[in-house]
């Protein structure tokens, strides 16, 4: 089984690190109250998605520095 990039983030309660993607998902889904909807669970997947593409991106050098966000977000802002 695939194992998830390091992850290290945080989505509320969820913090995953080495765990493989079905675990990850499973882990999620646990953590969600009761009275949780299909809605929220399909947020929390995606939330997950979207931190294991940007940690491929990352570890694949598809990265932004931050010297030049910035100097793009003082652009936008004046």
């Amino acid at each position: 089984m695939a194992k998830t990039p390091r992850w290290r983030a945080s989505s509320r309660r969820v913090i995953l690190v080495n765990m493989t993607r079905k675990e990850a998902i499973l882990r999620a889904i646990e953590q969600l109250p009761d009275d949780a909807t299909i809605a929220d669970a399909q947020y929390q997947l995606y939330v997950l998605q979207k931190i294991q593409e940007g940690e491929e991106d990352a570890g694949a050098g598809r990265t932004v520095p931050h010297e030049d966000v910035m100097r793009e977000l003082a652009e936008w802002l004046d």
